[in-house]
């Protein structure tokens, strides 16, 4: 949705990533919005970066649907829409999805269903802490 935001994984090598699949439809993924946009403004000064995709293809006034659901999250983080080839690379079998990538594009954790912020936040401290 934004023309600045990342279109590959590559252009963010360096920093610890967290990919976020998730869907204006699903219920946990926008409950999730709000706390994963405090985690990227808080994590802001770090080599971190969060990626929002979101899978809803084919899907009318998509962009509309996802700003009414980012609400107060809108700006926080860049939206990517996915066309079926990110989930599909990723096997994304249920959202919310989330993958936490090291600094040199190691896959660290996978998450499935709704995630505990606190615990998100540690990990995601962990891997910022590491060499990897």
């Amino acid at each position: 949705m934004d023309s600045e935001a990342v279109t590959s994984l590559a252009a963010t090598t360096g920093q610890v990533r967290l990919i976020d699949f998730w869907s204006t439809g699903c219920g946990p993924c926008k409950r999730e919005l709000p706390s994963l946009a405090v985690l990227a403004r808080e994590l802001g000064s770090e080599p971190f970066t969060l990626l929002s995709v979101n899978i809803d293809e084919d899907m009318a006034d998509r962009g509309g649907a996802i700003r009414r659901a980012l609400g107060g999250a809108a700006g926080a983080f860049p939206i990517l829409l996915d066309d079926g080839s990110a989930s599909s690379k990723y096997a994304v079998y249920r959202i919310p999805f989330k993958v936490l990538v090291d600094r040199e594009g190691v896959v660290r954790r996978v998450y499935t269903g709704g995630t505990d912020p606190d615990e998100l936040r540690a990990d995601i401290e962990a891997v910022l802490g590491s060499k990897g």
